[in-house]
């Protein structure tokens, strides 16, 4: 026993120790997820967290800007437009109305929101000028404060295909969300269709 002791003070050994006790601290902090919105100006760490979710979040003047790939819908480029959302005073639906410039022109829609509190699903339906109607299905969730709303799509056509959208809504500020989506064609695989930001003015 004595002699484990001082083989252990020995200067290599508190070497060999303090070297195994930086690397596991340097494992631990690399495991641990990393903040991918540091550098986002609308983004609001946990501290400073939405609260609870209410419809109203919606209500107001959006302004959003949207990279598009070339698709069924037309050249790739980016789409500019503006939502503007009255939402009904019981919180439980809304309605909007989008404009929007395409590289080829502009578009409108009439849109309805509504919103179940207590099973957190929450429908819209949009109402395009290009003439197609796109009603989602959406399941709302919270993480620390933050909330997400992924949606999926009943399928529709337009111009003889069969399409179905995927968004994920991510609000993780009080006057900005980023929306994702995915669009399918004749039952193929879902693949990337931007990812915008909506922000009020």
């Amino acid at each position: 026993m004595g002699s484990a002791f001082v083989i252990f003070r020995t200067p290599m050994m508190r070497l060999l120790v303090t070297l195994i006790a930086t690397m596991t601290l340097a494992a631990d902090q690399q495991a641990r997820p990393q903040d991918q919105h540091a550098d986002d100006p609308d983004y609001r760490r946990p501290a400073e967290a939405m609260p609870p979710f209410q419809l109203n979040y919606l209500a107001g003047t959006w302004t959003f800007e949207w990279d598009v790939p070339d698709s069924i819908f037309g050249t790739g480029g980016t789409i500019t437009g503006t939502e503007t959302v009255t939402c009904k005073a019981d919180g439980k639906s809304c309605d909007s109305t989008v404009r929007g410039t395409l590289p080829e022109g502009s578009f409108s829609q009439l849109v309805t929101i509504a919103y179940d509190e207590d099973t957190r699903m929450m429908t819209r339906v949009e109402r395009d000028s290009r003439g197609f109607v796109v009603r989602y299905v959406g399941q709302l969730s919270s993480d620390q404060g933050f909330h997400q709303i992924a949606f999926a799509s009943d399928p529709f056509r337009y111009q003889g295909r069969m399409l179905r959208l995927k968004s994920t809504a991510s609000m993780t500020a009080p006057a900005a969300y980023r929306v994702r989506y995915q669009l399918s064609i004749d039952d193929g695989a879902f693949e990337n269709f931007g990812a915008p930001w909506w922000r009020k003015r």
